[in-house]
Order: C-alpha cells, then structure tokens, then sequence
C-alpha cells in the first residue's frame, strides 16, 4: 500500500513538473507582465517563479520579479531579486538602478549610494540617476555632495523636478532658506502634484515667519490632494501657531477622520479646544489619544492640566503621576510640588 502511494505521489509530481516545462519561460514571463499590468501581482510572481524554475539564469527573470514584488512593497524581497540579476549579469548597468532604488526604500542609503555608483560609472549622464543619488545623499546628511549631483542633473536637463526637490533640501539644510523656496517653488511649477516640495516650502515658510504664506501653500497642495493627513495637520499646527484655534480644530477633525488611530491629532485638537476654553471637550480628546495609547506621557499631563484649570486637583495628580511614571520630568516635578502638600 506505502509502495503504491509512493509511486502515486511521483506520478503526480511528475505530471506537476511536465506542466510547468510544457510552457515555455517566455510564456510565463509575458503572462506574469500581463498579470502585473492588471494589479494581480501574487499570480504575477507565481508566473515569474515558473520562468525562473525553468531558467534560473535569466538575469531579467529576477528583475522582472523584483519589479513586481517592489510594487507590493516587499523591498526586501525585490532587492535580493535584483542583487541576483547583477550577479549573474554585473555589466547591466539599468539593474543596478532598480537595486539602488529598493535599498534606498529599505532605508539602506549607503547601498543605495553604492548601486548608484555603478550605474554612473556606465552612464554618468543619467539626470534621473543623479538625483536619487543626491537624495540618499541627504539623507545621509551629505548635504555638499547632494548639492554637487543636482546642479550636475539640473545641468543635464533642466525639467526633472526631483532635481530641484532635493537641491531645495540640501540648500535648506546649509542655511540657504532663500535658496531652498526658489528650487521647492521651481519643483512645484514642473511637478503641480508634488505634495512632499508643498509640505517642505510650507514649513520653511512658517520658519520665516511667513504664516499666511505657508497656508497658501498648503491650501493649494489640499485642493490637489484633499485626503493627504499631512497636509491638513500641518496646516492645523500653523492655524494654531497664528491662533486661529477654530481652523485648527476643523483641521485636526479632518485629520482624525483619516487617521483615526494616532493620538496626536486628538491632542493636538485637545489643546485647541483648551485655548477657547472648551475643557470637557479638551478631556473628551486626551481620553481618546489615552486610549489610543495608554503609553503617552504628552497625552496625561496635557488632560492633567486641564483638570486642574477646571479645579479638581484630585483627579489632575494621578495623570501628572502617570505622566512622570513614563518619564515625563516636569509632570513628575508638578506631582511632587502640587500633590503631595
């Protein structure tokens, strides 16, 4: 009976593997790319795997499997895809930018740099290349030398928007603000949808004391992109700064209806609603950023403070305590001054 199920099981493994080699590689590859077209990337990459079975030393096999797993946001897995197709194809010169690309999604911008690198040995006249380049440099806090590979792309070609993008960073970074507005502001003309260069100039704007003029910008970016959370905190945090209490709070409301599960637009809304004396709502929205995350020193000592302007000094003390339990020192100095006399 073992003998038969045993030679059950290797015909059927058999007929598995005849399956797969009947269709030819290509076959697979050009059904995975239809696939990947059509959003189905897991049937995709079940294609790719089967091309690769057959030919594992098709270099543009992983590469078109890295591509894929990329677009899922599996970084790590497209970047072994890609450290196989240069391994086994090291004068492809493209691949290396695609590697370059994954590692600097991983946050590894060292690597990113160094697969950069090579793609610039072959083909240094690469503006696109140059810029993600520059941008790793940044991140890597190389702002002379992110500096240096925009002016070099910009030089190159003067539409591409990333180039102007990070150039306004790195000036921004070595004190040049003026600097950095006109290339953020250069960016935006060539890109209209490039929320990231909207965000930056506002906040250098705000930094210049310019508030009305961050807003504008931010309003501008909102219109484009109306549920992007980041625009509509920051805008609520300027409104605040410029005391306009009422506008932050319909921004932070907006935020929390497209975050609902961080607790700083609830504090942030919290404080708002203290400064036009709101303080049940205030409580009501450090409860909620306490539920979100008990762990929040921020969130006790802003709901404490609330309580004692309210005078129950009996239930502010146990959020200060709590507060300096997680290592907030100034609640726990006020827990120490005010509740134990």
């Amino acid at each position: 009976m073992n003998t038969l199920l045993k030679f059950i099981g290797s015909l059927l493994l058999l007929v598995t593997i005849n399956d797969v080699f009947s269709q030819t590689a290509q076959e697979f590859i050009d059904s995975g790319r239809i696939r990947s077209g059509l959003g189905n990337f897991r049937e995709a990459i079940e294609d790719y795997n089967k091309a690769i079975a057959i030919s594992p030393d098709n270099s543009n096999y992983y590469m078109s499997r890295g591509t894929v797993k990329y677009k899922m946001g599996d970084y790590s897995g497209a970047s072994k895809d890609y450290q196989k197709a240069v391994d086994l194809k090291p004068d492809h010169w493209g691949i290396y930018s695609l590697l370059g690309y994954s590692k600097y999604s991983l946050g590894d911008y060292s690597g990113a740099i160094e697969a950069y690198n090579k793609t610039l040995a072959d083909n240094p006249l690469d503006e696109s290349v140059l810029a993600w380049r520059a941008d790793a440099k940044n991140m890597l806090s190389d702002f002379n030398g992110a500096l240096e590979d925009c002016n070099r792309a910009i030089k190159l070609k003067q539409g591409n928007a990333e180039s102007f993008f990070n150039r306004g960073i790195a000036k921004y970074s070595l004190g040049d603000k003026p600097g950095a507005i006109e290339d953020l502001n250069r960016s935006i003309v060539l890109r209209t949808d490039y929320y990231k260069a909207y965000l930056k100039l506002a906040r250098i704007k705000s930094e210049l004391g310019d508030n009305q003029g961050a807003i504008g910008t931010l309003n501008t970016a909102i219109e484009i992109y109306p549920n992007e959370f980041s625009l509509l905190s920051y805008r609520g945090n300027i409104k605040y700064d410029s005391g306009d209490y009422s506008g932050a709070i319909e921004d932070y409301t907006k935020t929390i209806q497209l975050t609902s599960n961080y607790p700083l637009p609830y504090i942030n809304r919290g404080n708002s609603k203290l400064k036009l004396n709101d303080f049940d709502g205030a409580i009501e929205d450090f409860d909620k950023a306490i539920e979100i995350d008990p762990a929040n020193a921020n969130a006790y000592i802003f709901r404490g403070n609330v309580k004692q302007l309210k005078g129950d000094k009996a239930a502010a003390c146990p959020d200060f305590k709590k507060a300096g339990e997680l290592g907030d020192k100034y609640a726990k100095k006020l827990y120490l001054e005010d509740c134990n006399k």
